[in-house]
């Protein structure tokens, strides 16, 4: 019985050490809310191109240090100047950026999840949800703010809106070109105010 016991209590102890040797320890030490900007960029769907010139972002980060898998940062993205066939479709993107890697210093590799709706006025014309990968790169002060890169992409989906006349499509898959997001300001950390600055540990 006691050799039992002891077998027991040694593969707990084995367990135990092997979960401490994986675990993985995020940082930030940076701005824990920040605003970016967006270039132009381009939707496209079953022959159908909805044109943004630009976008405007909010987020927020985790402050401090905790143990886990991944890391999460949030931001909403209302894009502008975003015209079909001459008309104006406002568009905004609420996103969740988990990152699991990071596998270069100041570099840190995740996927966004992003839900984002498309407006004829005021009424919702189309519905877009999906996973794309994405890279957000630590600010390099005094002069490089944080960014976030959302590579180009053909996972999103597009589906009807409230009164079913998405002119993208219902249930089609959207190409999205490749954008960059940088931070324009910050608070929670310390000056100068250039976004969140994410590393990991081991």
């Amino acid at each position: 019985m006691n050799r039992i016991l002891y077998i027991a209590g040694l593969a707990a102890a084995l367990l135990s050490f092997a979960a401490s040797a994986d675990a993985v320890t995020w940082h930030n030490t940076g701005d824990t809310a920040f605003s970016m900007t967006g270039g132009s960029m381009a939707f496209t769907s079953t022959a159908v191109t909805l044109g943004c010139t630009g976008g405007d972002s909010a987020g927020t980060a985790p402050a401090g240090s905790f143990v886990g898998a991944t890391l999460s940062m949030t931001f909403t993205t209302t894009y502008t100047g975003c015209i079909i066939s001459g008309a104006p479709w406002p568009w905004e993107c609420s996103r969740t950026f988990t990152a699991t890697s990071q596998p270069a210093a100041g570099q840190t590799n995740g996927q966004l999840d992003t839900t984002c709706r498309v407006y004829a006025g005021s009424t919702l014309i189309c519905h877009v949800e999906g996973t794309v990968p994405a890279t957000y790169l630590n600010p390099v002060p005094p002069s490089t703010p944080g960014r976030f890169t959302l590579p180009t992409s053909t996972t999103l989906k597009f589906t009807q809106g409230a009164v079913g006349n998405c002119p993208m499509g219902n249930n089609d898959l959207m190409h999205m070109t490749q954008s960059t997001f940088t931070v324009s300001a910050g608070t929670g950390g310390p000056t100068p105010h250039f976004g969140p600055y994410i590393t990991r540990t081991p």
